[in-house]
């Protein structure tokens, strides 16, 4: 092995990659056709975000050498990282296929399946790799994950206390573990995992948003919204969207009943908007703890920069739905105006929840309508009030009238695209 190809490959396991890469563009320059220099370099671009030049590499190596489990092993990682998940599931079981006892191979095939969600295909990949070395730190993490998703706490955490006395300096297993306490509602301990992973591993995400989740954990409200959460989660889809239409329809209800001047009506008014606060604050408890941890001593540093930006946004929509509501009640004028401020939070929340790319630009392109549409009835209500006294109350009744079914249907709309959003923030765009 030549003096660049030592240190290439000694950089590459530090994690340096850019000097990787000028390592292997020399062993490449001495020889062209090493297919293993190919696919190090490969893995290099990849890390960092080179992905076009990465699979162009990562090919020229299987081109080279189809014989070689690790060139197919360096495509199907640069694949991954790329989310083209089916492509790099392929690569990885030609690697397998090449060389079935490298636990390597059977990592990378778990790791796609854990980016889809399989977690059961994920734990018998993962479990394959443990049979073939017992060690495998990737493959015992990828194993308590799976199992922590699929409700087998217990040796989850059986699991990852194994990992720790191994390798007690592993900052993937640090976060894992955080993790697995978490679902064991112990976010104290938690904590103390978290901050170790973040003490070996600074630039661990993972562990920075374990951190922060762990916090927000320790306060009573957040608590509580996350219990109805599990609750919700215990019901299954079908039961979690009668139980939020009901409690919709019933607002409507109410709102119809409250569309008087008796204290019975007002008073259905007041509960039908508490029932709508109420939807939203479960949907917005997240952000607004974001919120509340940019006061924090050591949350305010755990917070990334999307999640300060979402922050500002969901609370410029309280304030003014705040500020409306203030307005409505002091004024006895039900515009309801409030509720849309209330209400345009939830399309701004899955902004900065659906990955980069074109789900992003959809979900802020249509959370830009409803805020023109919140504009529009708010400008045009108080146009209505001014307009009043020289067009004359009866014409003036009619097209509040009409504003009100233009409110209710701002409000389906909504809803319905709360819906069609939790399907835009699971999907991952390819790289």
């Amino acid at each position: 092995m030549s003096a660049h190809q030592q240190r290439a490959w000694a950089a590459l396991e530090r994690s340096r990659y850019d000097l990787a890469e000028q390592e292997f563009r020399l062993v490449l320059t001495e020889d062209p056709d090493d297919a293993q220099a190919h696919a190090g370099l490969a893995l290099c671009l990849s890390e960092q975000k080179k992905y076009d030049e990465a699979e162009a590499e990562a090919k020229a190596a299987v081109g080279l050498a189809p014989d070689i489990d690790f060139c197919h092993f360096a495509l199907g990682r640069v694949l991954f990282e790329r989310n083209h998940f089916p492509e790099a599931i392929a690569a990885a079981e030609e690697a397998i296929r090449l060389d079935p006892q490298d636990a390597n191979n059977r990592y990378l095939l778990a790791m796609s399946f854990s980016r889809q969600r399989k977690w059961s295909g994920c734990l018998d990949v993962a479990d394959a790799g443990l049979a073939i070395d017992p060690e495998h730190e990737g493959c015992t993490n990828l194993r308590a994950l799976s199992l922590t998703h699929l409700g087998q706490k217990d040796q989850a955490s059986d699991t990852i206390a194994g990992a720790l006395e191994r390798s007690p300096e592993s900052s993937l297993t640090h976060t894992n573990q955080g993790w697995a306490l978490l679902h064991r509602n112990d976010p104290n301990a938690a904590l103390e995992h978290f901050r170790e992973a973040l003490r070996l591993d600074p630039t661990n995400d993972w562990a920075r948003e374990g951190l922060l989740t762990a916090l927000k954990a320790s306060n009573t409200f957040y608590r509580g919204v996350l219990a109805f959460f599990l609750y919700m989660q215990r019901k299954g889809e079908a039961a979690r969207w009668m139980i939020i239409i009901g409690i919709l329809v019933g607002q409507q209800v109410l709102f119809r009943i409250g569309d008087g001047d008796s204290p019975a009506a007002w008073a259905a008014f007041v509960v039908a908007i508490l029932a709508t606060i109420f939807v939203a604050l479960t949907w917005l408890a997240n952000p607004l703890m974001n919120l509340l941890m940019r006061f924090h001593p050591h949350g305010r540093h755990a917070l990334t920069q999307e999640q300060r930006t979402q922050s500002t946004l969901i609370a410029l929509c309280l304030l003014s739905a705040c500020a409306f509501f203030i307005g409505e009640v002091v004024t006895r004028d039900r515009h309801m105006i409030s509720l849309m401020m209330l209400l345009l939070a939830l399309p701004v929340l899955l902004i900065h929840l659906s990955e980069e790319g074109w789900p992003r630009r959809v979900a802020a392109l249509v959370a830009g309508v409803f805020l023109l549409a919140a504009l529009q009835v708010t400008v045009a209500w108080h146009l209505l009030d001014i307009l009043a006294p020289v067009i004359g109350t009866g014409l003036t009744d009619g097209m509040v009238a009409v504003a009100k079914q233009i409110l209710g249907g701002y409000f389906w709309a909504i809803l319905i695209w709360s819906l069609a959003g939790n399907q835009l923030i699971a999907f991952i765009p390819r790289r």
